[in-house]
């Protein structure tokens, strides 16, 4: 099999999204366990699935999944990359059975630099439920500060919940 790896870290690898990770993608989408967290209230279907790698593109969105000892654990993605302002969204998740080792730091570290050092970004921002805290953690543990509470922002198990907004500019890096 042929290496795709477009970032490396001390335990991951980062590549493109591509199709044969599509029932991945779904699957963990759609786990009641990860649903919430990631603010999905309809089922994915093969159909949105690909629909989504169909936005993945060098100028807008940019998708990876994390490998590790060849398995994939993760996903992690730049969306709304606006290269005038310098601005992207950062979004991410590991999946459950790996959640907790510190993949999720690795990744988020990889792609907010990258972000700045090779699309020269000013800044990136993440959005993370109030409940989450290891979220939270990931984020500020790599300089993201935050900046707001959305309140009552999304609508997860029948109740309006808080999201914190969070961000780092190219100079806290």
């Amino acid at each position: 099999m042929v290496d795709t790896t477009f970032l490396r870290g001390d335990r991951l690898a980062l590549r493109s999204v591509e199709p044969s990770d599509l029932d991945f993608l779904r699957h963990h989408q759609n786990d009641p366990a990860m649903r919430g967290s990631l603010t999905r209230s309809f089922p994915q279907t093969i159909a949105d699935a690909e629909s989504f790698l169909d936005s993945v593109t060098v100028r807008e969105n940019l998708a990876f999944v994390a490998i590790h000892a060849g398995e994939r654990v993760g996903f992690v993605a730049l969306f709304d990359v606006e290269h005038v302002p310098g601005r992207a969204r950062l979004g991410y998740w590991v999946v459950p059975e790996h959640q907790g080792e510190g993949y999720a730091t690795e990744m988020v570290d990889l792609v907010v630099e990258y972000a700045f050092d090779e699309l020269r970004l000013h800044k990136v921002t993440a959005d993370t439920l109030a409940a989450n805290e290891a979220s939270q953690r990931v984020l500020e543990k790599l300089g993201f500060d935050r900046e707001g509470v959305l309140r009552e922002h999304e609508y997860i198990d029948g109740s309006f919940v808080d999201s914190h907004l969070y961000a780092i500019l190219r100079s806290d890096a």
